[in-house]
């Protein structure tokens, strides 16, 4: 069966082992000609190989988004979590630049893909979802 919204082209590295599953980075570009350059262009975090969870998207969303603050990303909730055997759990508002006119930069860009891969890093390290989990649900 095609694809509703008309597919995407999609590029994903950085796949890192978390207590969760395993989380990447992924970057996609839907082939859907009528949405703005905001939405046709987007970065966002995934997740595979995890106990299908709605509120484990929940817990793990909150945070990558405290940690990835402290690295100067906004990650933002995808307009509807789906649970699945691989689920966007966060997509970066702040990947380009929002000034009208304002010419991209592949070195800013590519500034703001190390601090998300940093942002992975930590939250593997820390193991924070299961203590956050756990505090929401004791």
């Amino acid at each position: 069966m095609s694809n509703q919204s008309g597919g995407f082209l999609g590029f994903w590295y950085h796949g890192i082992e978390a207590e969760d599953g395993k989380i990447y980075i992924q970057i996609e570009n839907t082939v859907n000609g009528n949405l703005d350059i905001e939405n046709r262009i987007r970065v966002v975090l995934k997740i595979s190989g995890w106990d299908q969870n709605l509120q484990r998207l929940y817990v793990n969303f909150e945070a990558l988004r405290i940690i990835g603050l402290t690295n100067g990303l906004q990650l933002v909730k995808p307009n509807k979590f789906r649970v699945g055997a691989t689920s966007t759990i966060a997509v970066l508002k702040n990947a380009f630049s929002n000034n009208e006119g304002e010419i991209f930069s592949m070195d800013d860009f590519l500034l703001i893909l190390k601090r998300l891969e940093q942002t992975c890093d930590t939250f593997a390290s820390n193991n924070l979802p299961k203590k956050i989990f756990t505090d929401l649900i004791e």
